[in-house]
């Protein structure tokens, strides 16, 4: 059977910066992703869509997501939102997950769609992640533990993508044709497997050199007013 994949802040100024939209969308596996503004995209064992999807249950404060039933089962969760970050600003998305089984080749993965029309789409194995708009891109990663990745961009071309911390993957983003979403999950009809999702988070924050700006320009101010002033970011 084939595979088909079904898933394919401030501003930057030392002189009292003017602030930009920021946003940050948070799930930290306490409830269905739908019941927290997630579209859920699922079908069952022959491939219907809108029926079945994967066993899910709740396990040590992780959704776990089990389609080893049938290679047509998918299971997924998308947001659509513009969410490209404006100059001076950090797109960052950042999911917590452990793969349990993954029997066949690849089965769950992620994916962010920028606002125009480009992409970044992975596919996991047990012990490696792809990226599936680019074909030549992978990165390893230990077996049955929980591991953090993250990827970041600034311009929504280009992007870093870290695993617990340690820079694994440089790509860019390729020409797709629905924009503006992430999404995440079982995503791939022709395979199968258990996963464990912790947390899955996104946003647009300021970048550190703009914020690092931001704080050095204010330093003067308070020393001068001698008053405490509380600053808070979403990062």
């Amino acid at each position: 059977m084939s595979r088909s994949t079904v898933l394919l802040v401030f501003a930057v100024a030392c002189a009292l910066p003017a602030a930009a939209d920021e946003y940050w969308v948070s799930y930290q596996g306490n409830d269905f992703p739908e019941n927290e503004g997630w579209t859920r995209t699922f079908s069952d064992k022959n491939g219907v869509f809108g029926q079945g999807g994967a066993i899910r249950t709740f396990e040590n404060g992780a959704l776990v997501l089990d389609s080893l039933r049938s290679v047509m089962i998918v299971d997924f969760y998308e947001m659509s939102r513009p969410i490209d970050p404006d100059p001076g600003e950090l797109f960052i998305m950042r999911w917590r997950l452990k793969i349990d089984s993954v029997p066949g080749h690849r089965d769950p993965g992620v994916g962010v769609f920028a606002d125009a029309f480009t992409g970044v789409s992975l596919e996991f194995s047990e012990t490696n992640l792809f990226s599936r708009l680019e074909q030549t891109f992978s990165a390893n990663f230990e077996p049955d533990v929980f591991h953090v990745f993250e990827l970041r961009s600034y311009d929504m071309a280009a992007y870093e993508l870290s695993i617990d911390g340690t820079p694994a993957l440089i790509g860019r983003f390729m020409p797709i044709g629905n924009p503006s979403r992430v999404a995440w999950g079982d995503v791939i009809q022709g395979g199968t497997s258990v996963t464990r999702w912790d947390y899955f988070e996104f946003g647009v924050v300021p970048e550190p050199s703009a914020l690092l700006c931001i704080l050095s320009g204010s330093l003067p101010l308070l020393a001068k007013r001698r008053k405490p002033t509380l600053l808070r970011s979403k990062s």
